[in-house]
């Protein structure tokens, strides 16, 4: 069954995160204190969540700053994705993805997006549709990456410093998400840039035959 989890759920998803993620316990931790569950689908088997996918919303920015106007596109962007070892090859995790395109396309989100982290993963959602590879700008703003700079800020002010600073389109978290972004940055040490840019983004457009993305180079909000 998939359902919505519940902050009756952590200790499940907590379970699923040691097993599947390289990560420290202080980080798992500190991510599910955070984290939404409302934000979070669980596929429970038994009373038990085994399967897990994290979402939140971003938007694609395309800006005409000639006139001063711009379009703003909601998307759901997919991370964390993952399923107890001894209940994989069941289709659990490809069903979370289709209950949430579904849901999605119903509520008017124009796009999903997930950025994988290795080749695995990127042939794992190109076979289910997500076929639009977008490559971040290596250059994208490199003070934004700073994370001893974004500490000093709030979510609002990191918001709107970016959104004054940047010019072509680009893809943009909401102030609540950035919150948490500064509060990571706050955890882990300092480093000048986050992950590379090998791996593209890739991004499901059949939620809206309309929506396309203008290049598929973009500039993507610290920390990814």
């Amino acid at each position: 069954m998939i359902r919505s989890a519940t902050k009756q759920d952590i200790p499940d998803i907590r379970k699923i995160c040691r097993k599947c993620f390289d990560t420290s316990d202080e980080y798992i931790d500190f991510f599910l204190e955070k984290c939404h569950p409302k934000h979070t689908l669980v596929y429970e088997r038994g009373g038990k969540a085994v399967s897990v996918l994290h979402t939140m919303s971003i938007s694609y920015i395309s800006s005409s700053r000639t006139r001063g106007n711009r379009n703003s596109y909601p998307g759901v962007y997919l991370y964390g994705l993952a399923t107890l070892p001894k209940y994989r090859s069941r289709g659990y995790a490809k069903s979370l993805i289709a209950y949430l395109k579904t849901n999605a396309k119903r509520q008017g989100w124009k796009f999903l997006i997930v950025h994988p982290s290795n080749e695995e993963i990127v042939s794992f959602y190109d076979r289910i549709g997500f076929n639009t590879h977008i490559y971040r700008n290596a250059d994208s703003l490199p003070l934004f990456e700073n994370r001893a700079f974004i500490t000093n800020l709030s979510g609002v002010e990191l918001f709107l410093l970016r959104d004054k600073r940047l010019i072509a389109d680009y893809f943009q978290w909401n102030h609540h998400m950035l919150d948490y972004i500064i509060e990571e940055a706050k955890l882990n040490p300092a480093s000048p840039f986050q992950e590379d840019t090998r791996y593209p983004f890739l991004m499901l457009t059949t939620l809206d035959d309309n929506f396309s993305v203008k290049s598929r180079h973009a500039t993507f909000s610290f920390p990814l």
